[in-house]
């Protein structure tokens, strides 16, 4: 809301926060062209916010408890003493729709899931879409910013290519007299992210970060990928290079002449798959030799019928391994996955190759 547009001109010369600023020793006044968050419109110098957490050893419970409500006191906050927004301290507490578990803390297990609450009203909602058979944009838009916010607010990525299939066609106005074929999909495939979402989970691994290098290549009618990967300490420690079966290649060879796409996303399921028990739990920085591969990972959403169906192989296995994932490009000169790719290893020192007869080829069929 823009001070202006309140009709709030006059008020606006006297609405002020002050902020630290980078070099500067006092406390900076600045001015403001729109509310802050959780400002009141019609009493501008009032604000609220909620859910307070504190985390503390149970022997010290009294004493954290004493020393926030006496800090909030000596600020003259009004806060909640009692009720559902007053809760005791518990090794399970909820904060901003999340559930956080810490029954697993002296095991160093943390683990931050959606409240059953928050579920129940997106599954609801997908129902009542499904019951009126119809998605107007206006809802579609709304529907598709409340899976977004479900996934970010717990790291996961979630099955985009739905999401996205239900706002084109609703955009389009597909949908304002009855779901198509592919809609009805899309709905029952958020449904089922929904209810099968597992908690995040956070441990001693959740700081490792580990590093993969893929490359594919289409030469002469004839596909191969390969990998790298380097391990916290930087040193190589695993790589793969294989020709591609002939059932994939007759797959995108049926519909492209150059499926280099689908060879560059390949190798990143192939790689989660080999090497998976070493990354789960872990940060992994995935480097791919190819623009349109790198897009699609980010998104979680690709442009063939294959390369969905990779994007989508990918997105189940960085949920089951609870991965936090970050992919960009490496160009080919700086990828050490690229002689791999063409099934040579020389300059892949201290690695151990796994056998190509050991890699798991097959990707599943989805329909998103």
């Amino acid at each position: 809301m823009l001070a202006y547009a309140l009709g709030l001109s006059k008020d606006r010369e006297f609405l002020r926060m002050y902020v630290n600023q980078p070099g500067v020793a006092e406390p900076t006044a600045v001015g403001l062209n729109a509310l802050p968050f959780g400002a009141i419109g019609s009493v501008i110098w009032t604000a609220f916010f909620d859910d307070y957490s504190v985390v503390t050893k149970t022997s010290l419970q009294k004493n954290v408890a004493f020393a926030v409500q006496s800090l909030f006191g000596l600020l003259g906050l009004t806060y909640a003493t009692e009720g559902k927004k007053a809760p005791e301290f518990s090794p399970t507490f909820n904060m901003l729709g999340l559930v956080v578990d810490m029954t697993g803390f002296k095991d160093k297990v943390i683990k931050i899931g959606h409240t059953t609450k928050r579920i129940q009203e997106l599954v609801e909602s997908l129902d009542t879409v499904a019951a009126a058979n119809l998605l107007c944009p206006k809802e579609a838009e709304r529907l598709r910013g409340r899976m977004n916010f479900f996934e970010g607010y717990a790291f996961g990525r979630g099955p985009a290519q739905a999401v996205k299939l239900l706002d084109r066609q609703a955009r389009a106005g597909l949908l304002r007299t009855s779901l198509t074929q592919e809609a009805a999909r899309a709905i029952k495939v958020l449904k089922e992210r929904l209810v099968s979402a597992i908690p995040l989970e956070i441990n001693l691994k959740s700081c490792d970060s580990w590093f993969l290098f893929t490359d594919g290549a289409f030469e002469n009618g004839v596909g191969s990928v390969g990998a790298v990967y380097f391990g916290p300490n930087g040193n190589a420690l695993g790589s793969f290079g294989s020709k591609v079966p002939n059932s994939f290649m007759r797959q995108v060879l049926s519909y492209s002449s150059n499926p280099i796409y689908e060879l560059e996303l390949l190798p990143v399921l192939l790689a989660m798959r080999a090497w998976g028990s070493v990354f789960k739990s872990g940060q992994l920085v995935c480097y791919v030799d190819n623009e349109a591969a790198k897009a699609a990972l980010i998104k979680s959403c690709a442009a063939t019928s294959v390369g969905e169906r990779i994007v989508n192989a990918i997105r189940l296995a960085e949920d089951d391994l609870q991965l936090r994932c970050w992919y960009s490009r490496v160009p080919s000169k700086s990828n050490p996955a690229d002689a791999p790719s063409r099934l040579c290893f020389d300059n892949v020192p201290n690695s151990t190759i796994v056998d190509s007869s050991l890699l798991q080829w097959d990707v599943p069929s989805s329909s998103f």
